[in-house]
């Protein structure tokens, strides 16, 4: 009887504490709401969650001081369909929120954790998108190529060559390992997401702070490693005399549509 008693009073002090009695804020419940989400695919519900524009801003600023968020476990996780909600109607700034640990980017976490139907529809989205992302100014290098080009005669598609520099930014990022998504991707043995992200531009030579490459480190797998084989594919002429040619396929090997079994049964690293 007494212990009710006392919690009773205690419950009715409570209530007349400053702010006992205010909901939430806004933003942790759409936080809530969209954790809830992800976890169950719900990609409906996730749309609907998002079609209000302050809404949208308010999820946003959460993500991006999240240290680990929806948006990176759904990457994780190769939660396609709300990701492909959140890729269609979160700012293209979302690209770049990294993990606190690692430092890593969704679209890292897609490749090290086999998820290629991801890595698809981000280059997809994106290549619809890519006018909405922050100017990027090229290099010195990439107008040189533009100004060759053009000596040469081939025709410059500048929008295209636009997008080709963004998205390098985002297929070559590194975490705070200097990992790039291709190096994770063959650390962990993913031949699938290894031949997805070659033939979305990935970069074979980048270095992470360890000096290894995703090629340095398919140098060190069987000479009969298909990952290996997609890694040394389109080789210069000065690697193809060390490594032999019986390492280097004529052409990429075919990469299955995203959603098809194959991404799943012919990848069992």
């Amino acid at each position: 009887m007494f212990p009710n008693a006392f919690a009773n009073v205690g419950n009715y002090l409570w209530s007349y504490l400053p702010g006992a009695n205010q909901e939430a804020p806004r933003s942790q419940v759409l936080m809530q709401k969209l954790v809830d989400c992800v976890a169950d695919d719900n990609d409906e519900e996730l749309a609907s969650l998002l079609a209000d524009e302050q809404d949208v801003a308010l999820v946003t600023a959460e993500l991006k001081q999240s240290a680990y968020s929806p948006w990176h476990r759904a990457a994780a996780q190769g939660r396609a369909a709300v990701m492909q909600v959140m890729l269609d109607k979160l700012p293209l700034e979302a690209w770049d929120f990294r993990t606190q640990e690692s430092e890593c980017t969704a679209f890292m976490l897609a490749a090290e954790h086999n998820h290629a139907e991801i890595l698809f529809d981000f280059h997809r989205t994106l290549g619809k998108r890519y006018g909405e992302l922050p100017a990027f100014s090229p290099s010195a290098a990439d107008r040189a190529a533009t100004m060759i080009k053009t000596r040469l005669g081939y025709r410059v598609n500048a929008e295209a060559d636009a997008f080709r520099l963004q998205w390098g930014r985002i297929v070559n990022a590194k975490d705070r390992d200097g990992n790039t998504p291709l190096i994770l991707a063959v650390k962990n043995d993913h031949l699938i997401c290894g031949r997805v992200l070659r033939i979305l531009g990935a970069d074979v030579l980048i270095q992470n702070n360890q000096a290894e490459s995703a090629r340095s480190l398919a140098m060190g797998l069987p000479v009969t490693s298909p990952l290996r084989q997609v890694m040394l594919w389109n080789t210069d002429p000065a690697t193809r005399a060390v490594i032999g040619a019986q390492a280097r396929p004529a052409t990429l090997p075919r990469i299955p549509e995203p959603g098809a079994t194959e991404l799943h049964d012919q990848d069992k690293g």
